[in-house]
């Protein structure tokens, strides 16, 4: 009867032994899956981030050109009102005396 008992006893500690190591293997995948999975976010942000920043560049640049090319046909079409400097200056001149 002895020897069964310590049949049990020598059984139950080796499935205490067998549990406690695969709870450990477990929690060594399992953190080494986290950090692998940081490790990806990580790069996917980086690489969003890169991918953003080129097409802020891009627009910016277009951004600049659309400005300078409208400024450019304003500025001709300014180019095209005629001034006439007498009657400008008239003008201002009559609105002077009123202050």
């Amino acid at each position: 009867m002895s020897d069964i008992l310590q049949k049990l006893l020598s059984v139950e500690q080796e499935v205490a032994k067998l549990i406690n190591n695969t709870e450990l293997e477990a929690q060594k995948r399992l953190s080494k899956a986290r950090s692998n999975a940081r490790l990806k976010a990580n790069e996917l942000v980086q690489n969003k981030v890169i991918e953003l920043e080129n097409i802020k560049k891009l627009e910016k640049e277009r951004l600049l050109k659309e400005n300078d090319k409208n400024n450019k046909e304003y500025l001709e079409e300014l180019k095209k009102i005629p001034i006439l400097k007498e009657q400008f200056k008239k003008k201002v001149l009559e609105f002077l005396k009123k202050m």
